[in-house]
């Protein structure tokens, strides 16, 4: 199954070893999203930013993923590695607090050998 790392999608812009995040441009949120989020404790402004976010993902063959938006390439790396889904994880900017690009990097290594570890 494919790991992939990934930076975290609430700054302007983040790289890390396979990933990198750029934001779009900002918009109001729909009717829909604020109904479907108003129960959420995440605020609506950081969902936006995540959900306006272009997922780059450094496979054989790159490609970007949008939230709520179907990937022919996830699909084809998904049938490559035979597997179904797959889990995004990153150590930059927990809980979207905004950290060096230097201590992102020492997180993101941590976590990569922490993962390596646990197979």
């Amino acid at each position: 199954m494919p790991t992939c790392l990934l930076g975290q999608g609430g700054s302007q812009k983040s790289e890390c070893g396979s990933f990198r995040a750029t934001n779009r441009a900002k918009r109001q949120p729909s009717h829909s999203e604020v109904f479907l989020f108003l129960q959420s404790t995440i605020p609506l402004d950081l969902i936006r930013a995540y959900r306006e976010t272009a997922y780059r993902v450094d496979a054989p063959d790159s490609f970007v993923l949008s939230v709520d938006k179907r990937s022919e390439s996830l699909e084809k790396l998904y049938a490559a590695h035979s597997v179904s889904s797959c889990a995004f994880i990153t150590a930059w900017n927990p809980y979207s607090e905004s950290f060096s690009a230097e201590d992102n990097s020492t997180r993101q290594t941590r976590l990569a050998k922490d993962v390596g570890r646990l197979g």
